[in-house]
């Protein structure tokens, strides 16, 4: 039985963050942890018959729920895994879902993965927002699932994850941008 189980114990998902996701999209293991702590913060491990195959960490308040990370154990890639996680959380959670994923830009090195992911999303009932941010380089394409998010729902959201006092200058850090 494929379910999503509330994790305390981040030390089961360790190598697949670290494999999953660049150095530069990672924030540190113990803030995620930290972060958890919040009412309005949950990180899921993916089970299939008690096997860990993947994690989410979801950002939720109100009608909008936003998942910050979903990654599948290399191991378990390309047997719908991630279809399914997906699906447990639409089942979980009700309202918008949104979530970014790096913008397809012709130029980037990863670019056919980039463009893997997006079709990945959109097989999956995500639409394209129109919105895009920017955190350094790093342009990231917003899409959502079950409604509309702009981008200052996006960056209340980043905020609800950065804390009260972090939170005031979020705004300072990431900015809106135009389409590639």
């Amino acid at each position: 039985m494929i379910e999503l189980v509330k994790l305390t114990n981040y030390s089961k998902i360790k190598n697949i963050y670290a494999e999953a996701f660049p150095r530069y999209e990672r924030l540190p293991l113990w803030i995620l942890v930290l972060r958890s702590k919040s009412k309005y913060i949950e990180c899921y491990g993916l089970f299939d018959d008690q096997i860990l195959v993947g994690f989410t960490y979801i950002i939720s308040k109100g009608d909008l729920s936003f998942i910050m990370y979903l990654a599948v154990d290399r191991a378990y890639r390309s047997k719908s895994y991630g279809s399914k996680c997906l699906d447990l959380i639409k089942n979980n959670y009700s309202g918008t879902i949104a979530l970014n994923i790096e913008a397809l830009d012709e130029a980037s090195e990863n670019y056919m993965q980039r463009q893997k992911r997006k079709t990945f999303y959109m097989k999956n009932a995500f639409s394209e927002t129109g919105v895009y941010s920017k955190y350094g380089s790093l342009v990231n394409e917003l899409l959502s699932y079950n409604g509309v998010v702009t981008y200052e729902d996006y960056l209340n959201i980043i905020k609800v994850f950065a804390g009260p006092i972090i939170g005031l200058f979020v705004s300072k850090y990431f900015s809106q941008k135009k389409a590639l």
